[in-house]
């Protein structure tokens, strides 16, 4: 494996890798314009949507094509997020660190527990505005991961929003 690393994230890459992974990696490691990469991943976003807008709650699993389409769509939308952080400098793993330290001080778990009540509805409980310093410990998205799992476990969240 060849290991492909920015500022913000790392990807392996095996060797002998097919000009479309060649291809994903040099535009990785390229600096783009912010708001260009933001309108490509409002875009994918959409196409991801666009797949999944009639596969409400209870509805039959995609079929082999679909889930190959949604597939390939997650792929792009991922792959954009990184070239977006990337050229904005951000750390992803840091970013979500930072954002779920902020959920953990707006939203207590000793208060909010088993509660599906709106984030408005806590601002008697907790501070309006949270701001907290570094992340939690997290260097990987699948570190991330868990923590949100845990986030929603610990205030009993799991039957109201489902972890990413």
């Amino acid at each position: 494996m060849v290991e492909m690393s920015t500022q913000s994230s790392s990807i392996e890459v095996p060797r002998g890798a097919s000009t479309a992974i060649r291809d994903i990696q040099r535009r990785f490691t390229e600096t783009a314009p912010p708001a260009a990469c933001g309108l490509r991943v409002a875009r994918a976003a959409g196409l991801v949507a666009e797949t999944l807008q009639w596969k409400g709650e209870g509805s039959e699993p995609l079929n082999e094509v679909e889930s190959e389409k949604l597939n390939d769509r997650l792929h792009a939308l991922i792959r954009l997020i990184l070239i977006t952080a990337n050229s904005l400098s951000i750390d992803v793993a840091e970013a979500a660190g930072l954002k779920m330290a902020k959920n953990k001080a707006k939203y207590p778990a000793d208060i909010v527990k088993g509660s599906s009540a709106k984030y408005n509805e806590y601002e008697s409980y907790t501070p309006r505005k949270c701001r907290v310093g570094r992340a939690h410990d997290v260097e990987t998205l699948g570190q991330v991961a868990e923590e949100m799992a845990e986030f929603a476990k610990d205030r009993d969240w799991l039957q109201y929003h489902t972890p990413r």
